[in-house]
Order: structure tokens, then C-alpha cells, then sequence
């Protein structure tokens, strides 16, 4: 079991075990955590903004934890992105899709889509038997 952070100013270096050295992007610490009862540590104010249509496939039984707490380690302190961090986008449609056939907990973030396409989904695949838990997590969709 490890532990990977996320924030938009960690360093992005690898194995993203501190706040300092933290993924600078979801999705690498998403791909990292690989091994059953990894967690993957996600800054309350981390915002990023997506390029295109992105997956989220989830390699093994994981927990995605917002925290604001980058006293602590592990971060003892929940927090929730709300409507002033996310990960998506705020104008164009495209799709975030999370997957992967493992048990999932995901506590906190902040999924958005926009645009003013239909294209702009939240897509959460349950394949292969998997499990995803949400709790306290926002899907914000603004398509017009």
C-alpha cells in the first residue's frame, strides 16, 4: 500500500509520495497507484483543466482522499473541492469517463463538464464487477 499526492504545485516527481513531489496531474497518479489499498491524496484547491476527453481506469482497489491538510502525513484533514477546484473543464464538451473493474472510494473532488454539446458527459463505467463509491463529491455538468 502507498500513498501518492496530487497538487498543481508538487513537482511531479515520481514516486509522488509527498506534497512537495506531488503529480501535477490526476491521471498520473491515478496510473501509479496500481497495488490494492493505495491512496491517492488530492489537494482541496488543485485545479485541472482538461484537453480532451479523458479516462480515468483505475488499476486496483484504491481511495481517492481530498484533503487540505499538507500538514500531516498521511492528511488527517478531509476537504471537499466544491464549486472552486475540479478537474474537467469550464467551456468546451468533452467527456471525463472513470472506470476500472476494482472497488473504488472516491472522497471530495470535483468532475466537471461544459460546453454546449451533448459530448460533454460524466461517464462512470461499472465493468468487470467493479464498485464505486462516492461521498461527498460533486459531478457538475454545465452544458447548455
Amino acid at each position: 500500500m502507498a500513498a501518492y499526492y496530487v497538487d498543481s504545485a508538487g513537482s511531479n516527481t515520481s514516486p509522488y509520495d509527498t506534497w512537495a513531489k506531488a503529480a501535477t496531474s490526476f491521471a498520473t497518479a491515478v496510473a501509479a497507484a496500481t497495488a490494492s489499498g493505495d491512496v491517492i491524496y488530492v489537494d482541496q484547491g488543485f485545479t485541472e483543466t482538461l484537453a480532451a476527453n479523458t479516462a480515468y481506469t483505475f488499476a486496483n482497489h484504491v481511495s481517492v482522499i481530498c484533503s487540505n491538510d499538507k500538514t500531516n502525513a498521511p492528511p488527517q484533514i478531509l476537504g471537499a473541492m466544491g464549486a472552486s477546484a475540479w478537474i474537467g473543464h469550464t467551456a468546451t464538451s468533452y467527456q471525463i469517463t472513470i472506470n476500472g473493474g476494482y472497488k473504488v472510494f472516491i472522497y471530495g473532488l470535483t468532475f466537471r463538464t461544459a460546453g454546449s454539446s451533448s459530448a460533454a458527459q460524466l461517464i462512470i463505467c461499472n465493468t468487470d464487477n467493479a464498485h464505486f463509491e462516492f461521498e461527498n463529491v460533486y459531478f457538475w455538468t454545465g452544458s447548455s
